[in-house]
């Protein structure tokens, strides 16, 4: 009859370390996709929409596109159920800082412009 210590070692040595060979951790957010942003200054202004693509990375990296430009330096965070994302974009004016968190089913954010000088405040909803 084999040891308690036996068969704990047998069992170490036929399943592998946590960690190689494991299937990547699952986390999805419902952040992530196609949005229509409403860039409208005053909410009786015309509509004024623009795409925003949101992709987050197993390290909750940003990456995609808002404004038809690429997102640069971005980063996902959640907190219970607060799920946010800043980035950064750029033109020929400087860069622009964005963040933005999940609203119910709506995303609402912020783009501060360093070069123009404004803070817009923003809207999205998902693309259908």
């Amino acid at each position: 009859m084999k040891t308690p210590l036996a068969s704990v070692l047998i069992l170490i040595a036929i399943i592998p370390p946590m960690g190689v060979g494991a299937a990547p951790i699952s986390r999805t957010s419902v952040l992530e996709g196609n949005w229509t942003v409403q860039l409208r200054l005053n909410d009786k202004d015309p509509s004024y929409t623009k795409p925003m693509v949101i992709r987050i990375g197993a390290d909750n990296a940003v990456t995609g596109e808002f404004y038809e430009t690429l997102i640069e330096g971005g980063h996902y965070s959640k907190r219970g159920k607060r799920e946010c994302v800043a980035f950064q974009t750029s033109d020929n004016s400087g860069p622009y800082q964005h963040s933005a968190c999940l609203k119910g089913k709506a995303v609402v954010g912020a783009s501060w412009s360093t070069g123009r000088k404004f803070l817009l405040l923003w809207t999205a909803e998902r693309d259908r």
